[in-house]
């Protein structure tokens, strides 16, 4: 199953309800493996909630055994994709460390150097992005004070009046093109705190076709939804 982020895996405190494991017996009703008792049917391992990515999930206590007994071998390879803000030295690495439950907050985990579970983590930097918005500001004469990436559900940055620039984390999977606009039209706003003619005159000065570049983040929008 590919869990989207924000949802939780199974009920625990503070979530009772809108779990995956709800999900799955509303589909499945009692096809699942009973091996973690009643409150996790078919949960064979778990992602946190705010991660997205492939589950494992079995409907019988056999097939349930067979994997767990593969993730207890680590005979199961798992990859991840994730941005990181900054350059991870050396770009190419491996980090050993032992994860145990956070003493102030049993509710997160925490790397440990006395006790916990072992964990290995092999890691390949496979881009670098420049950081097109300082780049893109001595241009345009313009000094951002801070960017910042969040997850937005309708817009694909911001410009608060403290000179700050956000910018939707899911800009990342849009085309070259797509991700210059929004830099600039965000820069723009350092100049214009509005919509006005004047501000889409400077979009326009730098890019003149911005208008296509609208477009597509209007048509298109599905193609980046996680």
């Amino acid at each position: 199953i590919n869990k989207p982020k924000g949802m939780v895996v199974h009920p625990g405190a503070g979530n009772h309800k809108n779990t995956l494991v709800n999900a799955l017996i509303y589909k499945y009703k009692n096809k699942l493996s009973d091996v973690n008792g009643s409150t996790r049917p078919g949960i064979v391992h778990r992602i946190d909630k705010e991660t997205s990515g492939l589950l494992v999930v079995a409907k019988n206590n056999l097939s349930h055994s067979n994997l767990g007994k593969q993730f207890s071998e680590h005979s199961i390879k798992r990859k991840y994709q994730c941005l990181a803000w900054g350059i991870i030295r050396p770009l190419n690495g491996r980090i050993e460390t032992l994860i145990s439950r956070n003493k102030k907050n049993r509710q997160l985990m925490t790397v440990s150097d006395i006790n916990g579970k072992k964990a290995i983590t092999n890691y390949l930097t496979k881009e670098i992005f420049e950081n097109k918005t300082f780049d893109e500001a001595k241009k345009i004469r313009v000094t951002p004070k801070k960017v910042l990436i969040r997850s937005y559900k309708r817009r694909w940055g911001s410009c608060s009046h403290k000179n700050i620039i956000s910018y939707n984390w899911k800009l990342i999977m849009a085309p070259e093109k797509i991700i210059s606009y929004v830099v600039i039209h965000e820069l723009c706003h350092l100049i214009h705190f509005n919509h006005s003619r004047d501000f889409w005159k400077s979009v326009e000065k730098i890019i003149p076709d911005y208008k296509s570049s609208k477009e597509w983040l209007k048509l298109n929008q599905h193609l980046l939804d996680w």
